[in-house]
């Protein structure tokens, strides 16, 4: 058997019987087909130390992987290789002789409060050939900004997970296997009532929340990436479905909100995840730094 043929098999495992995540696997696929496809291996004696740590550097050194990507391909052939040695294909895990870089310190960007106003407002005045199309697009853009949900989440979200009545935004096991539930604001209400009502009109039966402009079909990540793209060009303001998510964490603490709170709200399993937050908040370090006692 070929290292494909083991990897379907470790997938399987991992999915249907430990429990991974979808966005795991599918993680720990593209990082080993890549690595197939740029060194050419094919079968077990092809996974050695030295043929994997050479296709980490070169990546780094070639490809301009950041240390993140690095640490998360080195993860998953740990995961890999730990599973094969289970089953006797290859004596024990190697991946631990093999150093991983320090992982880089970076403080993520957001939008500031008024960029946010500007892509709003945009979003809303944008002239688009079908009316679903405008109103599913401006609602995306709120609720990516007014829950802090990933792109993922958003595409993978069911009606039944919208509860109009509690105001309650149910994200199911996605990154992580972690469920959360997210509250919907007053403002957030009246965008989604409003695509509700225009689904309804066009009798929409689809289970998924968000379709596609045309058709009784799920839309997928890739629409959210293309209303960005539209709003970047048309705003000059330069973001990602992703730096939503930062948006909505920065400026959540710059309105008040404990860290505590917005840990939960963000999914982080650890509350030091959502610390970074406080370093890149100078709004909030402005107002932390007027309460010095000597400032009085």
């Amino acid at each position: 058997m070929e290292i494909i043929d083991y990897l379907n098999q470790c997938l399987v495992q991992l999915e249907h019987v430990q429990n991974y995540s979808p966005m795991t696997v599918k993680s720990m696929r593209n990082a080993i087909t890549l690595f197939v496809k740029m060194t050419k291996a094919k079968d077990l004696r092809d996974l050695t130390k030295n043929r994997i740590e050479d296709w980490l550097i070169e990546g780094r050194l070639t490809r301009n992987w950041k240390a993140s990507t690095y640490i998360d391909y080195h993860k998953r052939f740990g995961t890999f290789l730990t599973w094969l040695s289970k089953r006797g294909k290859v004596e024990g895990n190697f991946m631990k002789e093999i150093d991983l870089p320090r992982l880089e310190r970076t403080i993520p960007k957001g939008l500031t409060f008024d960029q946010a106003e500007v892509l709003i407002q945009t979003c809303r005045r944008m002239r688009y050939k079908y009316r679903f199309e405008q109103i599913r697009n401006y609602t995306v853009l709120n609720t990516l900004l007014f829950t802090g949900m990933r792109k993922s989440e958003i595409a993978n979200l069911y009606c039944d997970d919208v509860n109009m009545q509690n105001l309650t935004i149910h994200v199911i096991q996605w990154k992580g296997k972690k469920d959360r539930v997210l509250p919907i604001s007053s403002k957030l209400a009246a965008i989604l009532k409003e695509y509700i009502i225009e689904r309804k009109r066009l009798n929409r039966q689809c289970e998924k929340f968000f379709l596609q402009s045309q058709f009784d079909k799920p839309m997928g990540t890739e629409s959210v990436d293309r209303i960005v793209e539209r709003l970047r060009k048309k705003t000059k303001i330069y973001f990602t479905a992703h730096s939503l998510r930062h948006s909505f964490a920065t400026l959540m603490l710059e309105s008040g909100c404990d860290i505590y709170t917005l840990s939960k709200m963000m999914g982080h399993s650890k509350i030091t995840t959502t610390t970074i937050y406080l370093a890149c908040s100078a709004k909030q370090m402005m107002s932390s730094i007027e309460k010095h006692p000597l400032n009085l």
